[in-house]
């Protein structure tokens, strides 16, 4: 069984509130999915990284070609390195593809968001995150909601 527990890095409730209310849920869907991100994951992130030496992801080349294609198993995290250490990022399930992960979970009972048997097979905040219909792909979840507005745009401009 796995024994590790997860070292959670928590945003001041009162801060995210604050950033939200003011401009995020008035400009999502104008702004993208960044902002939002930068609040909650990007600004708190080199605060906890500059307390450790190395860090985990569960990248993996399948859920992106797009921008995942070169995701290595190990690697210098380069924006996260200092004048006077390197901040390494170990992305262990890189050449993984979902059914192989799934079969690793089962297989070793492996503890896992409930959320991902409801259909969310990616996990991010509230308004960019939801299900996704059996077969579909797995990035589709995350931030639907920017490719139907390119589309809208488009149609809109054609008309």
């Amino acid at each position: 069984m796995h024994s590790t527990q997860p070292n959670y890095l928590r945003v001041s409730c009162h801060f995210i509130n604050l950033q939200i209310l003011s401009s995020l849920l008035t400009n999502l869907r104008n702004v993208g999915h960044k902002e939002c991100c930068g609040i909650r994951k990007v600004k708190p992130l080199p605060r906890k990284l500059a307390t450790v030496d190395a860090s985990i992801t569960g990248q993996r080349k399948y859920q992106n070609p797009a921008n995942r294609v070169r995701v290595p198993v190990i690697q210098i995290d380069t924006p996260f390195c200092t004048s006077d250490r390197n901040s390494i990022k170990f992305n262990p399930l890189s050449k993984c593809t979902s059914a192989q992960v799934w079969q690793y979970i089962h297989a070793n009972e492996v503890p896992y968001n409930y959320l991902h048997s409801k259909g969310f097979t990616t996990n991010a905040s509230e308004p960019c995150t939801r299900a996704i219909l059996p077969n579909q792909h797995e990035p589709l979840g995350r931030w639907w909601w920017e490719e139907l507005l390119i589309k809208n745009v488009v149609s809109t401009k054609s008309i």
